[in-house]
């Protein structure tokens, strides 16, 4: 009984394991021979295909890779796969095996194909359908339609070249020669350029030999034969005759010392594309039905240090939108982070210095008033002569006498409530002064912090509006395509060249904006107002803060501990806010005044005095003489009327405390309020990033959406820019 159980159970299983798999397919590959674009390509769209088919289907790889750019040994491995009854599909890796595999589309496939190299139909015929599908039975594709336009076109805006030598590797002649001379014609027709092509191998030298004297400029199309060293030598020698460069592969061309580049790296979208076109046909879906425009970025990148070699510079439009690699076009200067901002606006603003200076004054202020209280030495000197004339009786009155003396006075205040209470307010105010040049301090720092940040804010509305703008030139183009296979009317064209102008004009606002910002910020740390900085962004995550962060976190992740953080920051403002310590003085400062004035009228002054001087005298009747005189006084005085000035003084001075009073107050309800709002801020900030950052992805998943059915006809112009927006 047990063994039939067991048996049952063994049957079972085999059969649910036959019913639930699928046969595998078998996915063979020709290749033109070896190149690390279509290297890198066949071992992602092995991946991708292998990810999207798990669980449903086994897969078979049967890579043909030994034709080495021999285009009939290419055209046969194609053939053999077409003809092998065990290979359900076959992906053409390269341009000469999907050329090959376009021309037998022509007069018909056997079983699917799809061509693996982008079909630059804007060298040849389209085989594009109003929906943007193939037109060609058992064959899809991937299409750049204007790739090779908008690069020609780009290189001539840039450099108003009007003469382009093309650089094609020799081994694509023979499949591409008939679609070459086409295009030859149509360039001239409809750019106004006169091209010549320029056959490369795999030497930069040979390439660079073909050059005529008098060119003007160079687009480098894909040379898969040609070596990264190799490839960097061709791009010197080109640097080194003044010639400028565009590379067809964008980005890698660039740094590899190409002076522009336009196409985006685009190696994995092509990769998953051919990837799910394969998985769609393996599932049973009509080729007819998948979409062959690929929609891609186009991103102008600028080599500067070629730039500078050759000495070409961009006009100011293009240095706004263009990436520059290994250097920036835009001035640029020491590296400033906020520390440093704020250290600087600490030291170095012009309010921080002003402020240092009162307290200076203040210090001396106190040394005024304490020298009323020592002891006062002056030398004294007088001189006379005196003539009469006409006397009265000249037996009694000279005709001239003179008179001269010289001494020292010294005098000791002995007490004077007026200079005892002035040296004490001084010193209260001294105190104020500090506590005025910590609060500047603060502020400071604060308008360093916020110059910092309106800063980093101007950067990225200004990138924003550099995308923006992009993805208008990229949806201009494609628009373009659009109208060219008849799927859509010219007036998308003209809206998008509207929107194309109005972003390029936010643009250049932005970037002004940006400046202004950069200004002044250097008016706040102190710094020539045209220095330029580069500036290190602050990158927080969803729950991070940039200060105190290990100190405030234990106390923000419970919901009741952090409510009693908001009141705990404003009474902690209010205690220590080198603001109201500074009124605080102030108003000790007035009330030591007050109360002197209140009792002015029954405190004497006395003061000490002491004379030594020498006379000498002399007349007519009697010859000079000379004595020394000395002299010591105690002197008291008493206020008894000056006019009501000691009940005005008393009178002014309570309303200058509670004015002082009253702008203390004043000040403690700001120091509140900006505590409390910004507390509110800290509560607020967090869920606004972290819910920002997922409305930010959503909106580009649902723009990558539109814009792929917008590309195959699928959705209007306005769904388009509702998705930019």
């Amino acid at each position: 009984m047990f063994r039939r159980i067991f048996l049952a159970i063994i049957v079972a299983c085999a059969c649910s394991t036959s019913a639930g798999s699928a046969a595998d397919y078998t996915v063979g590959i020709v290749r033109d021979g070896p190149s690390w674009y279509f290297d890198t390509l066949i071992k992602q769209f092995k991946a991708e295909l292998t990810a999207l088919s798990e669980g449903e289907r086994g897969l078979v790889f049967r890579d043909h890779d030994h034709a080495a750019y021999a285009a009939a040994q290419v055209n046969a491995d194609l053939g053999a796969l077409l003809a092998d009854d065990s290979v359900d599909l076959v992906y053409a890796a390269g341009v000469i095996a999907t050329e090959h595999a376009l021309t037998r589309a022509q007069a018909g496939l056997n079983k699917p194909v799809v061509g693996g190299a982008l079909q630059l139909s804007d060298i040849g015929p389209s085989f594009l359908s109003e929906a943007g599908t193939s037109t060609l039975a058992n064959y899809t594709f991937i299409a750049s339609p204007r790739r090779v336009v908008a690069d020609l076109e780009r290189l001539s805006q840039l450099t108003h070249a009007t003469k382009i030598h093309i650089l094609i590797d020799e081994v694509y002649l023979p499949v591409l020669q008939t679609r070459l001379q086409a295009a030859q014609a149509r360039f001239a027709a409809d750019l106004a350029l006169d091209v010549a092509f320029v056959l490369a191998g795999e030497s930069a030298q040979a390439c660079l030999d073909q050059l005529p004297t008098g060119a003007e400029a160079v687009y480098v199309t894909t040379v898969p034969r040609i070596s990264d060293a190799e490839l960097e030598r061709l791009y010197q020698g080109l640097a080194e005759r003044r010639l400028p460069s565009l590379a067809m592969s964008g980005r890698r061309g660039v740094e590899n010392g190409a002076l522009f580049g336009l196409a985006p790296d685009n190696i994995k979208a092509v990769a998953r594309r051919a990837a799910l076109n394969v998985h769609f046909i393996a599932l049973g879906q009509p080729l007819d039905e998948l979409p062959v425009y690929l929609p891609m970025a186009d991103h102008l990148l600028i080599n500067a240090a070629t730039a500078n070699e050759i000495g070409w510079s961009p006009d100011y439009d293009t240095s706004l939108v263009a990436e520059f690699v290994h250097q920036e076009f835009r001035l640029s200067g020491e590296p400033m982070d906020l520390a440093k901002a704020m250290l600087m606006g600490q030291q170095q603003n012009i309010a921080v210095s002003i402020a240092r200076e009162q307290q200076s004054l203040s210090h001396s202020d106190v040394g005024l008033a304490r020298s009323a209280l020592r002891p006062q030495l002056n030398a004294l000197g007088q001189t006379s002569y005196t003539r009469y004339d006409d006397r009265i009786d000249r037996a009694t009155t000279p005709q001239y006498a003179d008179q001269s003396s010289v001494g020292l006075q010294l005098k000791q205040i002995l007490f004077n409530d007026e200079l005892f209470t002035n040296l004490n307010s001084r010193k209260e105010l001294e105190e104020a002064a500090q506590y005025d040049t910590m609060s500047s301090e603060l502020d400071a720092l604060e308008s360093a912090a916020l110059a910092y940040f309106n800063y980093l804010r101007s950067e990225m509305l200004y990138t924003i509006e550099r995308d923006n703008l992009r993805l208008s030139e990229n949806h201009y183009q494609l628009a373009q395509l659009r109208v060219e296979i008849g799927s859509a009317d010219p007036s998308e064209v003209y809206r998008l060249e509207q929107l194309r102008s109005q972003a390029r004009a936010s643009l250049i606002s932005r970037e002004t904006e940006r400046m202004n910002a950069q200004i002044a910020f250097n008016r706040v740390v102190g710094a020539d107002r045209a220095a330029q900085w580069s500036f290190h962004p602050v990158t927080l995550g969803e729950r991070e803060l940039f200060f105190m962060d290990a100190y405030l976190q234990p106390h923000m992740r419970e919901a009741g501990t952090f409510r009693k953080l908001g009141p705990f920051l404003k009474a902690y403002a209010v205690d220590n806010s080198p603001e109201l310590m500074a009124f605080d003085r102030q108003i000790a400062a007035q009330g030591l005044l007050l109360e002197q004035k209140q009792r002015r009228y029954y405190l004497p002054e006395v003061a000490l005095t002491a004379d030594l001087t020498h006379f000498n005298k002399g007349s007519e009747f009697a010859d000079s003489d000379s004595e020394n005189q000395g002299m010591a006084a105690l002197n008291v005085s008493f206020p008894i009327f000056e006019g009501g000035r000691r009940r005005h003084d008393v009178l002014r001075q309570k309303t200058v405390i509670r004015l002082l009073q009253a702008q203390r107050e004043q000040a403690v309800q700001q120091l509140e309020e900006l505590a409390l709002t910004s507390f509110n801020g800290i509560l607020s900030a967090h869920p606004n990033i972290r819910l920002s950052r997922r409305a930010l992805q959503a909106a580009t998943k649902n723009y990558d959406s539109v814009m792929e059915k917008y590309s195959q006809g699928a959705a209007s112009i306005l769904d388009l820019l509702d998705a930019q927006e």
